[in-house]
């Protein structure tokens, strides 16, 4: 009887390390499973032709092949501008992912203090897995965001999306 006692007292602890593994064992949560992600991308998103993702057609002749963000990076201005993501900024998050509930409000917060409009697309939904899709990427891991040109992976502290905010305003102005 004592010996079944502590079984299951051991078996309850393991499960609990377990579940608190999978809430806070890692900052980026990956995508969710029904989403496109293009594992044959080199993960940096960068104008060097190394990419070797689909394409993914555009208004007009041109195609645009969809990149995998995978890292912290920058799209050259070339690439940012063939992307129409120069002026925008986004949260690519899902309803699945504890981490961009945590970061949404500081995010959010920001926003508003720089009188920025996010586009905050949330990728268990369809629609908005098709407009991720339409500036030509996709994601290994949410939360990510793109502040124009430049994009980070996981949840940050509301001072980085002020900073962040800064930079992307500046480079508005010209």
């Amino acid at each position: 009887m004592k010996m079944s006692s502590i079984a299951l007292n051991v078996f309850a602890v393991v499960l609990l390390v377990l579940l608190a593994l999978s809430l806070f064992g890692c900052q980026n949560q990956p995508a969710p499973p029904d989403f496109p992600v293009d594992d044959t991308s080199s993960g940096n998103s960068t104008n060097d032709n190394n990419n070797s993702g689909n394409s993914n057609s555009q208004s007009g002749d041109s195609e645009l092949e969809i990149i995998t963000i995978k890292t912290d990076g920058s799209f050259t201005q070339e690439e940012c501008e063939k992307r129409a993501l120069d002026d925008k900024v986004f949260m690519l998050e899902s309803a699945y992912c504890p981490h961009c509930k945590e970061t949404l409000p500081d995010f959010k917060e920001a926003c508003a203090e720089k009188g920025v409009e996010p586009i905050i697309l949330d990728l268990s939904i369809a629609e908005h897995r098709g407009q991720m899709l339409s500036h030509g990427i996709t994601i290994a891991y949410t939360p990510t965001f793109v502040f124009g040109c430049d994009y980070f992976i996981g949840g940050r502290s509301k001072e980085f999306y002020l900073q962040a905010m800064d930079k992307f305003l500046e480079n508005q102005k010209g």
